[in-house]
């Protein structure tokens, strides 16, 4: 198999794979979990830009696993930075969804989860997306005998 023909499987596996598996796991099972009156977005919901933001985030990591080195510091770092500002968001979204009596709003229909669970399916989510760039990467690079 032509190299450039293994290197552009490995890098659609993980962007366009990475989302076929991701978006179905967080919109579809995670979700509905949580808040049982959540009806899910479309595959490609334009309304937001989190699908583009997976799929630009999982090519940019396969390229970092591809090329190994000092580009794998940049996946630490970004991901350092994704943590920091979804935290400091967190904080701020906690602070106004605070009650009267100083108890913290519960989220979840039903059950009342709290909010926490935002947080968890985010970090699911940027699991799921570095496992599939890993597998793209790892593909790319012909560790797979099929794509040798």
């Amino acid at each position: 198999m032509s190299e450039w023909i293994r290197i552009t499987i490995g890098f659609v596996v993980s962007a366009v794979g990475g989302h076929v598996v991701t978006w179905p796991l967080v919109e579809k099972y995670l979700w509905p979990k949580i808040d049982p009156d959540y009806e899910g977005g479309a595959f490609f919901e334009f309304k937001g830009l989190t699908w583009l933001t997976g799929i630009v985030e999982r090519t940019l990591y396969t390229a970092a696993f591809y090329f190994g080195g000092v580009a794998l510091e940049w996946v630490g770092i970004w991901l350092g930075i994704k943590v920091i500002a979804r935290w400091q968001r967190e904080q701020a979204r906690s602070r106004e969804d605070t009650s009267q009596n100083g108890e913290p709003q519960k989220r979840g229909g039903q059950k009342g989860e709290p909010k926490q669970t935002d947080y968890d399916v985010w970090l699911i989510g940027s699991a799921v997306s570095l496992a599939c760039a890993f597998v793209g990467a790892w593909l790319a690079l012909g560790h797979v005998p099929c794509f040798k």
